[in-house]
């Protein structure tokens, strides 16, 4: 009877989702030792087993499959345009999107093929919008294709529960507003990256509470990773071309320029923050260390009177030298989640 209650009480502490930081907190305190560290993480599966690898290659080569059958459409319709009727183009890409819809209702959306199947539906659309404006040149601006490609799938995105199916929606979302800003907008390219950097951030801050909520299909790291990177990447752009191209003194700064300066800062905070203390990532971590590498680089080039022949071995010291320290304090930062010398 004892060992029964045992087994079911520790069911659920095994599948905590906080259960990792906890073990990160014990070998913090010094409570275990890094094989036990590993130990725990493995158990709790933190670290990936030998099942786990050939569970994520099964869906890794599912994934590729679609995505390979998916561009062979796309490429046949590119080598046999001029062969095909538009009425032929546009029924046999509405076929496929039929087939690929009723294949995800028939596998069903709790199985990983029924959501894959409806991921290639979503970038069936595309190609059939696409379709439809090579064959009627309709002559809108290109941005609208995807703000429609985004509108059609938002009720696909929203009843899938697929990861890949918000991050496509995502994509799609900088696209549009990426095009509306060049082809519309103004040429302001500070503020047109900060504003896709705020869109991004938002992202992630949801992602990042859904996925410490419970959302069992938002667990895998590698999806918040890739939107970390999106905003990091957005927010550094703004800060590059303000040193490249902003104005020279900080008193002729506009607020735009103002804004690219005091949202990197407090994000390259937050960043620190929250995945050094909290959710522990050392790939965001990193993303962020080479954000910071790159700034600093680009404004000791811009803004230091060297001689041209000089620059170049200053720079790759800095580089050297800022990568190193970087090397240096992550790894401290994962030693002290393993409780080794983070005492």
């Amino acid at each position: 009877g004892k060992t029964t209650m045992e087994s079911q009480n520790s069911t659920p502490i095994l599948e905590d989702q906080h259960m990792p930081e906890q073990l990160f907190e014990l070998a913090s305190a010094g409570l275990l030792n890094a094989k036990a560290l590993r130990h725990g993480l493995r158990l709790v599966g933190h670290l990936p087993g030998q099942r786990d690898w050939q569970r994520f290659l099964d869906r890794l080569l599912l994934v590729l499959g679609a995505l390979l059958l998916v561009s062979g459409a796309f490429f046949f319709f590119a080598y046999n345009w001029d062969a095909l009727h538009r009425f032929a183009r546009l029924g046999l890409v509405e076929a496929a999107i039929l087939v690929t819809v009723g294949l995800a209702h028939y596998l069903g959306l709790h199985k990983l093929s029924g959501k894959v199947a409806l991921l290639v539906a979503a970038l069936l659309v595309g190609a059939l919008l696409a379709v439809f404006g090579q064959a009627y040149q309709t002559g809108a601006d290109s941005y609208t294709l995807f703000l429609m490609w985004m509108l059609l799938i938002v009720g696909w995105v929203a009843v899938g529960t697929f990861a890949p199916l918000w991050l496509l929606l995502l994509a799609l979302a900088n696209v549009t507003l990426v095009l509306y800003w060049d082809q519309v907008w103004s040429q302001d390219y500070t503020l047109h990256f900060e504003l896709l950097f705020l869109l991004n951030a938002l992202a992630l801050a949801v992602w990042e509470v859904a996925r410490l909520r419970g959302f069992s299909w938002l667990q895998a790291r590698w999806y918040a990773r890739i939107v970390a990177v999106a905003a990091l990447g957005w927010i550094t752009m703004a800060v590059l071309t303000l040193i490249v191209e902003g104005a020279p003194t900080p008193a002729e700064m506009t607020s735009a320029e103002w804004a690219a300066v005091v949202l990197y800062g407090a994000f390259w905070v937050v960043v620190l923050f929250v995945y050094q203390r909290y959710i522990r990532d050392l790939f965001v971590l990193t993303g962020a260390a080479v954000s910071l590498i790159a700034v600093i680089t680009m404004f000791v080039a811009q803004r230091t009177d060297l001689h041209p022949t000089l620059l170049p071995f200053v720079l790759g010291v800095l580089v050297i030298g800022q990568a190193a320290l970087a090397v240096t304090w992550l790894l401290r930062v994962q030693r002290k989640w393993e409780g080794v010398g983070g005492q």
